[in-house]
């Protein structure tokens, strides 16, 4: 069962790129995964920040936005060192 129709999928990932932008994330790249026939996900959000810190704040906003807007658990995230 799809959980986002596919203008609902790039409404969200246009909201995910503006909260990464909010937490200050730099040179942010949204890859469309969609032709892909057996792609585990819809599209793949690439960017990174000044610190350990900040890389941390804009991974943990983005699982927790997962989390509660989509009710998906995060299945991996890799890169949250600077």
């Amino acid at each position: 069962m799809e959980v986002l129709e596919t203008v609902e999928k790039r409404e969200f990932v246009d909201f995910i790129i503006e909260g990464i932008k909010d937490k200050l994330g730099k040179e942010i790249i949204s890859i469309n995964m969609t032709a892909l026939q057996n792609a585990s996900c819809s599209y793949f959000i690439i960017c990174h920040g000044d610190s350990t810190t900040q890389v941390s704040a804009i991974a943990n906003w983005v699982e927790k936005v997962i989390e509660d807007k989509l009710n998906e658990k995060v299945r991996r995230k890799q890169g949250l060192e600077n």
